[in-house]
């Protein structure tokens, strides 16, 4: 495979399309992508004596028509680290200060048409809430946030109320017992 040419044939605030001409051995094809802004995606712990408590946002997604369940996230800005982009997301739609936090994973959200990765971070938070600083796309959306057990989380994938494909990964490397996640958990959580 060969990449002929490349031009930007769409971009906006919020939204690049690429298109690539690529030449194989059975000749020249067309490839659309997105050209997306990398992203985080924070699984938000909130320690308990007996239980974890774990922080979502519920907010509107106009493409699908519905409401879901997540964990925090959004785009990173450029030259901005992953860990510092993870805090301020958390935040800004949540209110909640880290008072640690840790990369686990990183994920390309669709490989097949977009360029974007997404980095799954860890946060344990200060027990109480601060204020929001939400952005006027997230104020669209009507951010709530909510509070759920392990327990919880699981009801709500199958009822569908959780169906954001990072909020799913990261709870999926949660539950498989990434090292780093599982060492975290074990280590990483003390009453301050």
């Amino acid at each position: 495979m060969k990449r002929v040419s490349k031009e930007t044939v769409l971009k906006t605030d919020h939204l690049t399309v690429v298109r690539e001409v690529i030449e194989t051995q059975n000749g020249k094809s067309d490839h659309y992508y997105s050209d997306h802004p990398d992203g985080v995606k924070v699984i938000p712990i909130k320690p308990g004596l007996t239980d974890n408590t774990f922080i979502m946002v519920r907010q509107a997604r106009l493409p699908v028509n519905s409401y879901d369940w997540e964990f925090p996230g959004g785009r990173r800005a450029p030259g901005e680290p992953i860990l510092q982009a993870a805090a301020r997301e958390l935040q800004e739609e949540t209110g909640y200060v880290a008072r640690d936090i840790r990369l686990l994973y990183s994920m390309y959200s669709s490989p097949s048409n977009s360029n974007s990765a997404t980095a799954i971070c860890l946060a344990i938070v200060e027990p109480v809430p601060g204020e929001r600083s939400l952005e006027p796309s997230e104020e669209a959306a009507q951010l709530i946030v909510g509070e759920f057990s392990s327990a919880d989380l699981h009801k709500k994938i199958l009822s569908m109320d959780i169906t954001d494909p990072h909020t799913l990964a990261a709870i999926c490397v949660l539950t498989m017992g990434s090292q780093s996640a599982t060492h975290y958990l074990n280590t990483g959580i003390s009453e301050k």
